[in-house]
């Protein structure tokens, strides 16, 4: 189903936006889960999520709670698009996740 997610028509390159492949979103999440069973049920965090194909692989995949975070609001309107499209519960923020604070959201683990 990463297949239907829409990304980018023009990324732009000064903010580094290269979409991330259904396929390499796909292996990426399988290996977080199975080999360290950091989805299902944990809070997850997408810096830099772009169009938001590795939120919402999460939020598929039962993950308790899903941010991502983007500079670019362009990006952020595709990655609402894709989140109401998959019916998924993701929050969206625009910031910069460089000035993010450094607290611990409950039931994160580090």
């Amino acid at each position: 189903a990463l297949q239907d997610i829409e990304i980018f028509e023009t990324p732009k390159v000064h903010l580094e936006q290269y979409p991330t492949t259904p396929h390499l979103a796909a292996c990426c999440l399988y290996e977080a889960q199975s080999r360290y069973g950091d989805i299902e049920g944990r809070a997850v965090a997408d810096l830099g999520c772009g169009t938001g194909m590795l939120a919402v692989g999460a939020a598929v995949l039962g993950a308790g709670y899903v941010c991502g975070y983007d500079v670019d609001s362009d990006a952020l309107e595709i990655a609402r698009g894709n989140v109401e499209e998959f019916e998924v519960d993701v929050d969206l923020v625009q910031c910069d996740v460089f000035h993010l604070p450094a607290q611990r959201p409950p039931g994160a683990q580090l």
